[in-house]
């Protein structure tokens, strides 16, 4: 190797995490169904009709790989456009919404705040979410 320059090469191998989040809940009883986004459930009364005596729920699921954060206002242009962008957001995707000083409720009352916000966390200069377009 002479004439070579003698140096220490460093690389590094990154991996994204693959996580299922809950989806949709579907309850039926008999001809009667609603199913509705996960997300929003916590905002959200269902009322049974009264004469079920029975009811069937099903929970939805999705997998996602969290990958490199794009903006909350990127996502929301790109869902409401009907082109490839729009694709994107019909998975989950990874948002970042920079909040100084965000607490975990503060992050929490955001994407409560936010269609299609499935899950969220705090990170120390903002917000991550999972966000889905519904």
């Amino acid at each position: 190797k002479e004439g070579l320059p003698n140096r220490e090469e460093k690389y590094s191998i990154s991996f994204s995490k693959v996580s299922r989040i809950l989806a949709t809940m579907k309850m039926t009883s008999g001809n009667w169904s609603r199913c509705v986004y996960w997300g929003p459930i916590r905002s959200n009364v269902m009322a049974l009709p009264p004469d079920r005596s029975s009811v069937t729920v099903e929970i939805g699921t999705l997998e996602y790989a969290e990958g490199v954060p794009i903006s909350l206002n990127a996502w929301r242009r790109m869902s409401r456009r009907n082109t490839v962008d729009s694709a994107l957001v019909s998975r989950p995707t990874a948002v970042f919404e920079a909040l100084p000083n965000s607490t975990a409720l503060a992050c929490r009352d955001r994407c409560a705040g936010e269609t299609g916000c499935m899950l969220t966390h705090v990170s120390a200069t903002g917000c991550f979410h999972i966000m889905l377009k519904v």
